[in-house]
């Protein structure tokens, strides 16, 4: 009897050390996906050619040009007719942009004329127009810009009567020239000449 005892319970015994353990318990989910980052969205910044698009050359005559001119009367306005194969005009536009950026549009405009055309056979005016608004884009011109159909010696020779460019005339809000600045009298510039007989004007405006 004590026989049988002991070896029951060694089988028990036996059989409970044999059982396996049990295997984890798999499921049909997948690890959730991790949320988007967000430093890189808040880092982005605008593609480099969205400030570009917002410059503009548009092919006005002569006398569109003028009839431009009046339409703002009761502003004071610069015109620089410049080229971008001039190197005193190269030098000095970037202080128009800082000039039209500086002051509100509601009390100064600003207009970039180009004399790029030169009436050759070889570079169309579509040509030249294409070649001033590459330099223009670099420049973040976001001012009115334009391209005089006439060529560069007409309108120089005939229109403004100066030797060369560049040509800078500044109009106070009754829409009469205040004064002309070109290189047959001295130096263009922006710092010493130009920019303070802006402001002058400016302030001289009535309140708004």
């Amino acid at each position: 009897m004590r026989l049988s005892l002991v070896l029951m319970s060694f089988a028990l015994l036996s059989g409970c050390a044999e059982q396996p353990k049990p295997a984890p318990a798999v499921t049909n989910e997948t690890p959730a996906a991790a949320p988007p980052s967000t430093e890189t969205a808040s880092t982005e910044t605008a593609p480099a050619t969205a400030v570009a698009a917002t410059v503009e050359l548009n092919i006005k005559s002569f006398d569109d040009l003028q009839s431009l001119i009046a339409s703002h009367k009761g502003k004071v306005i610069v015109v620089d007719y410049w080229s971008t194969q001039c190197e005193p005009c190269i030098a000095e536009f970037p202080h128009l942009v800082a000039l039209h950026r500086k002051h509100p549009a509601e009390k100064l405009v600003c207009i970039s004329a180009s004399l790029d055309y030169s009436g050759l056979p070889s570079r169309s005016l579509e040509k030249c127009r294409e070649e001033a608004l590459e330099f223009l884009k670099k420049q973040d011109a976001t001012l009115t810009n334009v391209i005089l159909q006439e060529d560069d010696i007409t309108v120089l020779d005939e229109k403004l009567k100066v030797p060369s460019m560049p040509v800078v005339i500044v109009y106070g809000a009754d829409g009469a020239v205040q004064k002309q600045f070109d290189e047959s009298k001295e130096p263009v510039s922006y710092e010493k000449l130009i920019a303070p007989l802006v402001e002058k004007l400016i302030a001289e405006l009535p309140a708004q």
